[in-house]
Order: C-alpha cells, then structure tokens, then sequence
C-alpha cells in the first residue's frame, strides 16, 4: 500500500518515486487500511514494540482482527492467533 494514496501500487516502475514523495507527504494510513479492508483484508499484523497501531484498528476496521507482535518469538506464535 502507498502511504501517500492509501491505495495499492500500481506500478512497478513508480515505487521508488512514490517512496520518495511519501517522505515529504502526511501518511494516510486510515485511506490504506480502508483500501485493504476494501481488498478483502480481515487480519492486521502490527510489529514492534508498541500496540499504537492496532489500537487504532477497533475504529478503522471493525470486525477484523488486530495482532500486535513484539519480538522474533511472539511471531511464531501467530498462526495460533490468526485462527
């Protein structure tokens, strides 16, 4: 997903420019989130050592499921909770 859209990429070739313009451009991860949901997305992973963003998932994805991960080991541990 492109930050600086909230939609997928579309093409190869642009990536690398659209990265550098999202350096400079706010993050629209509410748009991203909706554009996955949109995509059939019913599972978030967030990774690290924070839960910020899956907190934030209850309001912009009801019904789907947030995971929050913060280390190597609780990543094994996925597939358990995916279910």
């Amino acid at each position: 997903m492109a930050n600086l859209t909230g939609r997928p990429h579309q093409q190869g070739d642009r990536i690398p420019h659209v990265m550098e313009m999202q350096l400079r451009s706010p993050v629209r991860w509410a748009a991203c989130i909706q554009s996955l949901v949109e995509l059939g997305c019913d599972t978030f992973v967030e990774v690290g050592p924070k839960r910020a963003l899956t907190g934030m998932m209850k309001e912009l994805a009801p019904g789907r499921k947030a995971i929050a991960v913060s280390s190597a080991a609780a990543v094994s541990d996925l597939p358990a909770l995916i279910q």
